[in-house]
């Protein structure tokens, strides 16, 4: 079992004639009338379809009271709360014992917890509305991750 780089200072690193893309058009996301969704406090509005973000530790992001507005049937409620339950990644190197062993991201590190401040360019593009996420600390105090969540 080889190893496998994926980072392109890595690939060029292994393989002296690797090369990037270089056919790719620069990528330019626009909206001279700004965004079609409406952002009621932490309740998001789009084409009929309204969802409360919120965000925790354990799970990441969650989308919870989600309904349609059906023009002939009325508001339908949809879904009570959706999140990632658990997701597994396999971290380890090829070699015994790691080979075997993977964490469970949300289980063991809550994955909210593993998240990063995003950036306008590089994370999103466009026009941007940006959400904090706030945890309690073990202290009883409150953590902010400002910009946690992107809404294109």
């Amino acid at each position: 079992m080889a190893a496998h780089n994926y980072l392109p200072e890595q690939i060029v690193q292994d393989e002296p004639d690797f090369k990037l893309r270089e056919t790719l058009k620069p990528l330019h996301v626009i909206q001279p009338e700004g965004v079609s969704y409406k952002l009621e406090g932490r309740t998001i509005k789009w084409e009929g379809w309204s969802a409360h973000i919120g965000f925790s530790y354990r799970d990441g992001l969650i989308l919870s009271g989600i309904t349609y507005d059906d023009p002939k049937k009325g508001t339908r409620p949809l879904f009570y709360s959706l999140s990632v339950a658990e997701m597994v990644v396999p971290y380890a190197k090829t070699i015994f014992p790691a080979a075997r062993k993977s964490a469970f991201d949300t289980g063991e590190y809550g994955i909210g917890a593993l998240a990063n401040s995003l950036e306008l360019g590089c994370d999103c593009l466009g026009s941007i509305t940006y959400l904090d996420a706030h945890f309690s600390t073990r202290a009883g105090g409150i953590e902010t991750i400002k910009s946690a969540i992107c809404i294109q």
